[in-house]
C-alpha cells in the first residue's frame, strides 16, 4: 500500500469512527495523521486532514479550535511552517473558518474582519458571503448586503442546494453537519429579509429588496411567504410613491 493509500485509508476509517459516535477515536486518529504527515506529505493531503480535524474540534470545543487556529493563523511556534505552506486560497478559507468561529461567540466586528479578508482573498462561497452579507445589513449598508445575497443565492442555486458541495474546504463536508449549526437555505433566506426591509425602508430602498425577493420566488415558486411578502412591498412601494405612510406589516 502506498503512502497515499494508506493515508486515505486511516482518514476514511475515522470518518467511520465518527459517524458512529467514537469522536474522541476519530479525533485523536485525524490529530496523529496530520501531526506526521503535514511536513512530508503534499500540502493539499495536509490541508485535507487538517480541515477534518479542526471541523471535530470545533464541534467538540470552540474554544479550543479557536486557539488552535489562531496559532495556525498567527504562525506561532510549530505552526509557522504550516501557515507558510498553505496558498493563498488556503489562507482564505482559515480567514473564513475564524469568521465563522467569531460569529458563533457573537463576536460580530472580529467575525466580519475575518470573513471579509476571506472574501477579499477570493473565497466565493455561499455560506460565506450570506454570512457577509447579514453583517452588512447589520451595519446599515443595504446596497453591500444585498450585493452578498445575491451572490450567496446564486451560488447556492448553481449547487442544486447542496451546501457542503459549495466548497472543497467547507465546514461540514467531512461529518455531513456543520459543526457550528450554520446553513444555507430557504430560511435563512426568509430570516434575514426583516432586518433587510427594516433597513430598506429607512433608505428608501424597498424597490431593490423587491427585486431580491421576485429573485427568491424564482428558486422557491411554492413558497407562499415569500409571495406575501412581495405583495406587501409592492402596496409599501405605490403607498410610498402616493406620499402615503409606510405600512408597518412588511
Amino acid at each position: 500500500m502506498s503512502a497515499l493509500q494508506n493515508l486515505n485509508s486511516i482518514f476514511e476509517a475515522a470518518r467511520v469512527l465518527y459517524a458512529h459516535g467514537e469522536k474522541q477515536e476519530a479525533l485523536g486518529l485525524l490529530k496523529t495523521l496530520w501531526v506526521q504527515h503535514h511536513q512530508s506529505r503534499s500540502s493539499e493531503d495536509s490541508f485535507r486532514v487538517f480541515g477534518a480535524f479542526f471541523e471535530i474540534l470545533a464541534a467538540e470545543s470552540r474554544e479550543e479550535a479557536r486557539s488552535l487556529l489562531s496559532a495556525v493563523i498567527q504562525g506561532e511556534g510549530d505552526f509557522l511552517g504550516f501557515w507558510m505552506q498553505r496558498t493563498p486560497e488556503e489562507h482564505a478559507v482559515l480567514y473564513d473558518w475564524m469568521g465563522q468561529l467569531l460569529l458563533a461567540d457573537k463576536d460580530h466586528a472580529g467575525a466580519f474582519e475575518n470573513l471579509a479578508r476571506a472574501s477579499s482573498l477570493g473565497r466565493h462561497q455561499g455560506l460565506l458571503w450570506y454570512l457577509l452579507a447579514k453583517l452588512y445589513v447589520e451595519q446599515g449598508e443595504l446596497d453591500l448586503g444585498l450585493r452578498y445575497l445575491r451572490g450567496s443565492l446564486q451560488f447556492y442555486h448553481q449547487l442544486g442546494f447542496d451546501l457542503h458541495r459549495d466548497f472543497d474546504h467547507q465546514l461540514g463536508a467531512f461529518s455531513g453537519k456543520h459543526p457550528l449549526g450554520f446553513n444555507l437555505g430557504l430560511q435563512e433566506f426568509m430570516a434575514v429579509l426583516l432586518p433587510l426591509t427594516k433597513l430598506a425602508k429607512s433608505q428608501r430602498g424597498l424597490k431593490s429588496v423587491r427585486e431580491f425577493v421576485v429573485e427568491l420566488i424564482h428558486h422557491w415558486p411554492q413558497e407562499a411567504r415569500l409571495k406575501k411578502m412581495r405583495l406587501l412591498l409592492e402596496q409599501n412601494i405605490v403607498g410610498a410613491a402616493c406620499g402615503a405612510p409606510l405600512s408597518s406589516t412588511v
